[in-house]
């Protein structure tokens, strides 16, 4: 359990990663087309340098043949139900905000009609559904990484 918790560095950290994953343009959201061609999964050092990226393509092949440990995604992952595992589904608008495992987050209030998103909404559901505050613990929560 954590006592401490930073919320504006935790924010920070988790800003400083998805900007190096994120296509850099001056729009407040992402267009459906630049959401799908984000990186699917990550590997990150412990400064947050993002060192490795992964299409979905070749993601869902690694995660087929061995350990995803040490990979960070959007945990786009749908539940197939009891017994039946998980189906990787790739980036959009839709299986950002998927709450199978997490927080619910409203995504009506970033999610537009020609299915862009907003940068704050991705930002949001980065922070929610990757395990990246957890990987690096107390001190990405405290801000401190």
């Amino acid at each position: 359990m954590y006592h401490k918790i930073d919320i504006a560095k935790a924010i920070g950290n988790a800003y400083k990663v998805l900007s190096q994953l994120m296509p850099q343009t001056s729009n407040s959201s992402l267009s459906k087309e630049e959401l799908a061609n984000m990186p699917y999964a990550f590997s990150v050092d412990k400064n947050l340098n993002v060192t490795k990226t992964y299409t979905f393509e070749e993601y869902n092949e690694v995660f087929k043949t061995v350990k995803q440990e040490g990979y960070l995604t959007f945990n786009t992952m749908k539940d197939l139900g009891l017994g039946y595992g998980v189906r990787l589904m790739p980036i959009n608008a839709d299986s950002i905000f998927n709450s199978d495992y997490n927080t619910y987050i409203d995504k009506s209030v970033y999610k537009h009609s020609d299915g862009s998103v907003d940068k704050g909404g991705v930002l949001m559901a980065f922070l929610n559904n990757t395990n990246i505050a957890t990987s690096f613990g107390a001190a990405f929560l405290r801000g401190e990484t």
